[in-house]
């Protein structure tokens, strides 16, 4: 399966006309598309002017015919009088289970991320596409932790993640040149399983097991809060972004 993430800055102005527009012309053209499987735009929970269109296909080699039979072009370029800005991720899963995450911004170098990764083929329960949740969490991971960091997510992290009711699919992403980021981007059944799970104390037990890979500031900041009452923000602290569907549809 390959994933592909177009990250989009909506204009304040035209933010009512984006999931018409999404569902009038971009679903039903994604839909003749071989090899497309989904297609969905995702809104920041946050910010409400960020939404993410997210597609999944069949193959790379799909998803590379779309873009190359330049439809992939012609689409943004009618949708550029919604768009403040726009940048672009790629996530490949490959038969060895390794995911290639290309971040990709007009006018710049692409940022080439290599990532240890799993779905959970094991829930059949597909869901409502419609109410689809998407979390990612991005993580500062200490020099020289990278792969003490991966072992225990695919080791520890995605066999819980496995049990958690409505956790569709779990994804880490890393990076190739010496970057100390490390993203886990899981997809959820509803905003209502995400939640449960956030709110159980889960999510907060999980990542008790990765805090020893996390940056050293990180780690400092985590005994200062057992030391002292209140919360210490750092430049390095974990973040969480969360998308609600706008607008989904699955084609196979």
């Amino acid at each position: 399966m390959f994933l592909r993430l177009l990250h989009l800055t909506i204009n304040p102005d035209t933010s009512q006309m984006v999931s018409k527009f999404y569902d009038d012309l971009i679903i039903p053209r994604l839909a003749e598309i071989p090899g497309c499987l989904h297609a969905s735009l995702i809104r920041d929970m946050e910010n409400r002017d960020e939404v993410i269109s997210m597609t999944m296909w069949h193959s790379k080699e799909n998803a590379e015919a779309y873009e190359k039979s330049g439809l992939f072009r012609e689409l943004l370029d009618l949708a550029k009088p919604l768009l403040a800005d726009a940048s672009e991720w790629k996530l490949q899963l490959t038969e060895e289970m390794i995911l290639d995450y290309l971040p990709v911004e007009e006018d710049h170098e692409p940022q080439i991320y290599s990532v240890a990764t799993k779905m959970i083929p094991e829930k059949n329960n597909r869901g409502d596409f419609g109410r689809m949740f998407v979390r990612m969490v991005s993580i500062k991971v200490e020099s020289g932790e990278m792969e003490k960091f991966q072992n225990i997510y695919n080791e520890e992290i995605i066999p819980e993640l496995k049990k958690i009711v409505g956790c569709r699919y779990v994804y880490l992403t890393s990076g190739m040149k010496g970057e100390s980021e490390a993203i886990s981007v899981t997809i959820w059944d509803d905003k209502n399983s995400a939640d449960k799970y956030e709110q159980s104390g889960k999510y907060a037990q999980l990542l008790k097991k990765l805090e020893p890979t996390c940056s050293r500031l990180y780690q400092w900041k985590m005994t200062l809060e057992k030391e002292s009452p209140g919360k210490v923000k750092t430049s390095e602290d974990i973040q969480v972004s969360k998308y609600g569907t706008v607008s989904g549809k699955q084609f196979k």
